[in-house]
């Protein structure tokens, strides 16, 4: 739920804070995420101070993951609407874990997606719209989708072609955004 509140919390274009949040490794490399993208973020013990104010508004070409799969899932549609050639970068360990739901939406969307041992770059310019995908993949996909259509105006819709198995993840992901 962290990732959820601290990623929501810079698209609300609102000072938040946020308590009671454990430092993992995983919460640090979101928050550095974040950081890259332009939100301004200052911690005091369990508490996170976020200012959006210039979220998404970066001059940083690399995101550094670590080893989060959530981060490098939740982000890569977040860097997908800067139109700038973003890298997400991590240990070789999380690259091995599949990304295809992704390449295959900028694979048909005409955009970038170079992935290596450690790192993918990916490029483009995700605009709402209506996005068909699998509902049996993992919700990190999904939420990673919703996360960066909330930041256009105009209304999306995410399609399932197959039944959702992570409902309750994807729930949580609106509920933080409403």
């Amino acid at each position: 739920m962290a990732h959820r509140y601290l990623i929501g919390a810079a698209l609300s274009k609102e000072k938040c804070v946020i308590s009671g949040v454990d430092y993992s490794e995983d919460i640090l490399a979101t928050i550095d995420c974040l950081n890259a993208l332009g939100a301004e973020i200052h911690t005091e013990n369990d508490t996170v101070f976020i200012n959006p104010e210039n979220f998404m508004r970066t001059t940083e070409s690399v995101l550094y993951c670590r080893e989060s799969g959530s981060t490098l899932r939740f982000f890569i549609p977040l860097a997908l609407c800067t139109e700038k050639e973003i890298t997400l970068q991590g240990s070789t360990r999380l690259f091995q874990r599949p990304l295809d739901v992704y390449e295959k939406l900028c694979l048909d969307n005409g955009f970038k997606f170079r992935k290596s041992q450690d790192s993918v770059t990916v490029c483009g310019n995700l605009k709402s719209g209506q996005y068909k995908i699998n509902g049996d993949i993992s919700s990190q996909f999904i939420t990673g989708l919703i996360f960066a259509l909330s930041l256009h105006k105009e209304d999306s819709k995410v399609l399932f072609t197959t039944a959702i198995e992570s409902k309750p993840y994807i729930d949580l992901t609106i509920s933080v955004l409403s």
